[in-house]
């Protein structure tokens, strides 16, 4: 028995730091002023959605996080490299239902070796992660954990969306004297 009470002990501490979250302040100063969640919806007009399957954020993910219904569509980044390591990351749109009150914005960020789930509050916060690495199940993550990979990923999507500019309003029927030109 005494011989795994050090497993035990260090189990312990990863999960009890893993719960403190730590503030966007203190790990990405612009990350607090931005909030990607409002930025996908005043620009989702003008972003290319692509319409996702029901399976493409897994069941156990939904699951941690009590926000998916389908349908949801996505949008991906170019695959980047970072220490080495190229990066995947993609961006759910869950819109507002009957279920839900407000729209979902979910993050992906995934590697060769591990991938994540970030469920961003409304506010643009970190407010739920699941992670798992090959051959393993999900698992919820604290957000103290996942803290720098989901800043690297917010970062990169606040970047992406920061260069659409607004999107136009839909342009109404041209008057009937333009029309006669």
């Amino acid at each position: 028995m005494s011989a795994h009470l050090p497993i035990v002990l260090a189990i312990s501490f990863a999960m009890m730091m893993g719960s403190q979250a730590v503030p966007a302040t203190a790990a990405t100063p612009q990350a607090a002023s931005a909030n990607l969640v409002k930025e996908v919806n005043d620009h989702k007009d003008a972003i290319q959605w692509r319409n996702a399957p029901d399976t493409a954020i897994p069941p156990d993910v939904c699951s941690i996080f009590q926000a998916c219904t389908a349908p949801f569509k996505f949008v991906t980044l170019p695959a980047a490299t970072e220490g080495g390591q190229k990066i995947g990351r993609g961006l759910f749109w869950i819109p507002a239902g009957p279920k839900q009150k407000t729209d979902v914005i979910i993050l992906e960020h995934q590697t060769y070796s591990d991938v994540y789930f970030f469920l961003l509050s409304p506010d643009g916060k970190l407010a739920k992660a699941a992670y798992r690495a090959p051959g393993k199940a999900w698992v919820p993550m604290g957000n103290g954990l996942a803290q720098p990979t989901f800043d690297k990923s917010l970062k990169a999507f606040q970047t992406w969306v920061s260069k659409m500019g607004t999107s136009a309003p839909k342009a109404a029927a041209p008057p009937a004297t333009a029309a006669k030109e």
